[in-house]
């Protein structure tokens, strides 16, 4: 009627585990990579906001000297 279904090794499972681990710590070093380099463009962006706001805002205080 039914074949009796073949018994797991512990090597297998050791292997199936290393292969997993692989793939993953593939897929880990590519992200690292895209998230280093969105950090420093979005690091980039805020402090060029930050520059040009606080450039705005000397303009807009600062006192004329009327002659």
């Amino acid at each position: 009627m039914s074949e009796r279904p073949e018994k797991v090794t512990r090597k297998d499972l050791e292997n199936s585990f290393l292969a997993l681990q692989r793939d993953l710590t593939g897929v880990s070093e590519e992200r690292k990579s895209l998230l280093v380099a969105g950090g420093v463009a979005s690091g980039l962006v805020a402090l060029l906001a930050a520059y040009l706001f606080g450039r705005r805002k000397g303009r807009r205080s600062r006192s004329r000297v009327e002659r």
